[in-house]
């Protein structure tokens, strides 16, 4: 755990420093300073410097930083469920119907944003919930919910909703750079404000996932034993 805190740290600082412009550690520190409270200090480095740290590579870095923590969070929670290490949002769907609401977005007249808030993450939340709920209906046909029946459910719902995903991109407009862009991912574009944005939504989906702590533990094991000890193992 420490080997990884320590490794995340140095990745942090390599990214702020290295780039298309090299920016001097002490440089780095000093310019980081500035922007708090009650600090001030001399101005020796050039302007573009502090609008290169301040405004796109410490903003690309938070964001990276926050996203990586909620997938590894729901990783984590993903192979204590399914007691696979190798588990991942594809399992079940959840990323196939995401990308699948958010290319229905791209691809139609619906407008991106409405009222200054983008449609593009309610469509994609809508899409991995769906194919969540289709998979756990498909499942539950059979006598109970048993992992299995629900891994084999999640990836036939996967697979339908990346075959319509695609259908769709084939029959819309040839130029699909921004569909492709936004289904690959990227913090180019990464702002302040997106961090500040997302942060509220980790620490409440950080609380939920440690209140099942426990019944996460006790579904590590078979379920069997999860439901000796009260854990509602089809819930």
């Amino acid at each position: 755990m420490a080997f990884c805190l320590l490794a995340a740290f140095l990745c942090c600082i390599l990214a702020a420093l290295i780039g298309s412009v090299t920016i001097a550690p002490d440089a780095a520190i000093a310019i980081t300073f500035t922007h708090l409270p009650f600090i001030e200090i001399k101005n020796d480095w050039p302007a573009s410097w502090d609008i290169i740290l301040w405004e796109l590579r410490y903003p690309r870095i938070a964001l990276a930083m926050l996203v990586g923590a909620a997938l590894s969070v729901s990783g984590a929670t993903y192979q204590g469920l399914f007691r696979n290490p190798l588990a991942d949002p594809y399992l079940i769907g959840v990323a196939s119907g995401a990308a699948l609401g958010a290319t229905i977005v791209f691809l139609s007249d619906i407008p991106s944003a409405i009222g200054g808030v983008s449609i593009l993450p309610i469509a994609a939340f809508i899409g991995g919930i769906g194919a969540v709920t289709a998979a756990y209906t498909l499942a539950r046909m059979s006598t109970g919910t048993p992992l299995t029946t629900l891994i084999l459910a999640g990836v036939a719902i996967g697979s339908f909703s990346t075959a319509v995903a695609s259908i769709l991109m084939l029959r819309s407009d040839p130029d699909l750079r921004p569909v492709l862009s936004w289904l690959m991912g990227g913090f180019i574009r990464a702002q302040w404000s997106q961090s500040l944005y997302l942060l509220p939504y980790l620490i409440v989906g950080f609380a939920i996932v440690f209140s099942y702590s426990r019944i996460l533990n006790a579904m590590q094991l078979e379920e069997e034993y999860a439901s000796s000890i009260g854990v509602n193992v089809e819930r």
